[in-house]
């Protein structure tokens, strides 16, 4: 089973920028592009706010990981531009098994 990650994004967000090709190379680093369903969500459309609301997102970028798509709570959360190492890290240490 894939493992699910949402990343909380909107268009006016540099750091978000950023973190986007810093999570693809973390993803690719940790076990590789077919591990993770790596979810991108803009904030900006009425689907993004709901599910920002949703999972307490207060600030961008955010990464959530979510063991079941249907918790109303995260797993675990990233929060802010992280460096490469920190974003490993934060991957290796969550479920290999959902």
């Amino acid at each position: 089973m894939r493992l699910k990650l949402l990343f909380f994004t909107g268009p006016n967000c540099p750091n978000c920028r950023l973190m986007k090709p810093i999570l693809e190379r973390a993803v690719t680093q940790v076990q590789g592009r077919d591990t993770y369903d790596v979810e991108t969500v803009d904030i900006s459309t009425p689907e993004g706010e709901t599910l920002a609301a949703r999972y307490g997102v207060s600030g961008l970028p955010t990464l959530v990981f979510l063991d079941d798509p249907k918790a109303t709570w995260p797993t675990d959360v990233l929060r802010g531009l992280q460096p490469l190492p920190r974003t490993v890290s934060w991957l290796r240490g969550l479920p290999e098994q959902v």
